[in-house]
């Protein structure tokens, strides 16, 4: 459910998530009963514009009928908008927030 509701939100509104994939903007963590916690930070996109930054944090559980099928668990994402900047202007890198301690509250 989670999952198609955040579909149709990009898809409504046209939007393009960008995630950094560095160290800073994105980390993850395990919980001793399977459920993995992954936080990522990134722009957020209409067409050319940078509308914004988000923050994303969702838990995955691994599917017990095999292979590697992963199911969302839950969803937390923030989305901070600023003024619209054009392709080419230069955007810092967004970064995580939570520390990786502060990541294993939501399996806790």
């Amino acid at each position: 459910m989670a999952s198609l509701r955040l579909l149709a939100l990009v898809r409504e509104e046209h939007l393009f998530l960008n995630p950094n994939l560095d160290a800073s903007g994105l980390k993850c963590v395990n919980s001793p009963h399977g459920l993995v916690v992954v936080a990522v930070a990134g722009t957020v996109h209409r067409d050319t514009l940078c509308l914004g930054i988000f923050e994303q944090v969702f838990g995955l559980i691994r599917c017990p009928l095999g292979g590697n099928n992963w199911k969302i668990k839950f969803v937390n994402l923030k989305i901070v908008g600023q003024c619209p900047l054009e392709a080419g202007t230069p955007v810092p890198r967004p970064s995580i927030g939570y520390q990786t301690s502060e990541l294993c509250v939501f399996y806790g």
